[in-house]
């Protein structure tokens, strides 16, 4: 919810929080990724993204959050596209799904 309402500050604090009880939660790697994201700090939320891709290998949220990010750059379009498929055979929900396939679609037009 902070994060939501803009509190990059608030949301560090209470995923630092977090982390204090479970420092390899996976959803607490995807806080803290959300968070980077936010503050532009693309770099550090790739590395968490990664560490909870490792933590949760079942897990097509870090999966399709890689891809984003990675989608920024042009130059790492194979890679994205590389998370992208990841996040589609792992995705669960229907709107991971669809996101998954959106993005897929984006990247392979692209590539």
């Amino acid at each position: 919810n902070l994060l939501a309402d803009g509190d990059v500050q608030g949301a560090r604090r209470a995923a630092t929080r977090l982390e204090a009880d479970d420092p390899e939660s996976p959803d607490v790697l995807l806080l803290k990724a959300a968070c980077a994201r936010e503050a532009g700090e693309h770099d550090e939320a790739l590395a968490l993204l990664a560490q909870a891709a490792e933590a949760d290998p079942d897990w097509a949220t870090p999966e399709l959050w890689t891809a984003e990010l990675l989608c920024l750059d042009e130059e790492r379009s194979a890679e994205a596209l590389k998370h992208a498929r990841r996040a589609l055979e792992l995705a669960e929900e229907e709107d991971e799904f669809l996101d998954a396939v959106l993005l897929k679609a984006h990247l392979e037009a692209r590539y």
